[in-house]
């Protein structure tokens, strides 16, 4: 994928960044590592804009939202960021700390599977045989019987599991496919019940 260098600047900068940030992290499996925002700042190459920080996030949203388009990325999404707080006054300074999370697509989890350490000792979430998407549906459906059983609302099991209840709302419904790291979370809830 080729953008123009004046005019897909972010896009291409932050292309660069991911895939140099996927091939540290494939040694551990562990793509789903957060991002702060400010690191993306620094990787596309830009400052916040401090007059009007607003311009700075529609520009790096825009462009997450490219990629995401274009398929360099799988998904991305806040993490435990409050949209309240834009209303604020000096919110950028806030903002700059805030988490992205970055899925990776499929073709780069499967170009660096060879490289993954395996540990011993862990536990496989499914069985070789299973369609990973059969198993992410079931889970879903596992987890919200279990949430509705014991009368537990999303923002309840979302802070034990610490993902967002939107994003566990997404897995409940079969929209979002989780991370493994996200799947051993909700797997180890479940099992407490």
């Amino acid at each position: 994928m080729q953008y123009d260098p004046y005019r897909r600047t972010w896009e291409k900068r932050l292309t660069r960044y991911f895939s140099w940030r996927w091939r540290i992290q494939a040694r551990k499996g562990d793509f789903l590592q957060p991002n702060k925002v400010s690191t993306l700042l620094e990787a596309a190459g830009v400052q916040i804009n401090k007059r009007i920080p607003s311009r700075t996030r529609e520009r790096l949203e825009t462009a997450l939202d490219t990629l995401q388009q274009d398929g360099l990325i799988a998904a991305w999404q806040y993490e435990k960021w409050d949209e309240s707080i834009a209303d604020q006054k000096g919110w950028g300074r806030i903002w700059v700390n805030a988490l992205i999370i970055i899925q990776p697509p499929a073709l780069i989890k499967e170009q660096y599977q060879s490289i993954k350490r395996s540990t011993p000792g862990q536990k496989r979430i499914h069985s070789p045989k299973e369609p990973m998407e059969k198993m992410d549906e079931r889970l879903g459906i596992q987890i919200r019987g279990i949430r509705e059983q014991f009368q537990l609302s999303l923002n309840q099991v979302a802070e034990e599991v610490e993902i967002s209840p939107a994003y566990l709302s997404h897995i409940e419904r079969g929209i979002k496919v989780p991370s493994k790291k996200i799947q051993f979370k909700l797997m180890t809830w479940l099992e407490r019940f």
